[in-house]
């Protein structure tokens, strides 16, 4: 939710690159960590998915922001695959 409301005032594509970032740093994190340090596993991989499962949703946003009404149907058909 955090990250929708970011979305509104500034550019979605910058919110993307920013979870996306952070997505992949805490992925790096909980490859590296997690070898050797078996209890952060399970703290780590909830923030990696604070930052994981927002970015579908603001692409969704993005995309929707960017097309026309007459072709809202086709596009949204589109973007579940």
């Amino acid at each position: 939710m955090a990250f929708g409301r970011l979305s509104v005032h500034i550019d979605r594509r910058m919110v993307i690159i920013i979870a996306a970032s952070f997505s992949a740093v805490m992925a790096l994190a909980l490859f590296l960590v997690g070898r050797y340090w078996g209890q952060a596993v399970l703290p780590l991989a909830f923030v990696s998915g604070i930052f994981t499962f927002p970015i579908y949703a603001l692409c969704v946003a993005h995309v929707n922001d960017l097309i026309t009404v007459e072709s809202f149907v086709e596009v949204s058909g589109s973007l579940f695959c």
